[in-house]
């Protein structure tokens, strides 16, 4: 597993609570760092901020899921806009949680994570309008495309309200 964030002493917090269960392979203070160092030490997990010099989570979750494709990246940010993880998941995460809960989420994240599925913190849509961010979820634990999702495997529309009805 690889952390990355631009604040050290999180950085070191974040290790102390994931070594007893995880390897830590590296740490990165920029998006820009993380990228190089993925590509060297291929970790299972990414374990990331939104907020980072020289190249933003957002982009280099980007970039590290192009380069490797099978690498679980986790969010671990203090941005509570549902729209922000949405955007994450659709760019591929694999998980969205704030720094405010990591000691009691990230543990489960990661596991979540690994076993292929997503985790979204319950802090981010307490009280707040989800749009079409449980779709995201669903379709992407489905393995059905957003075209696909827009037209159908058959041709026909799919009514995305249906999906959101079902549990994530």
């Amino acid at each position: 597993m690889l952390l990355a964030d631009d604040h050290t002493m999180l950085l070191d917090a974040f290790r102390r609570l994931l070594e007893p269960e995880f390897e830590v392979v590296g740490t990165a203070s920029d998006g820009h760092a993380l990228v190089q160092l993925a590509a060297q030490t291929r970790p299972d997990v990414v374990v990331l901020d939104i907020s980072m010099p020289r190249l933003n989570g957002m982009e280099a979750a980007a970039q590290l899921r192009r380069k490797l494709p099978s690498i679980k990246v986790v969010f671990l940010t203090v941005n509570e806009d549902p729209d922000v993880a949405a955007e994450a998941i659709q760019l591929g995460a694999s998980g969205y949680l704030l720094k405010s809960s990591a000691s009691g989420e990230l543990i489960s994240a990661i596991e979540i994570a690994l076993a292929g599925k997503t985790y979204i913190t319950p802090l981010i849509t307490k009280g707040k309008p989800l749009g079409l961010f449980p779709a995201i979820v669903i379709l992407r634990e489905s393995g059905v495309g957003w075209e696909q999702a827009k037209t159908g495997a058959d041709g026909k529309a799919w009514r995305l309200e249906s999906m959101l009805r079902r549990e994530i």
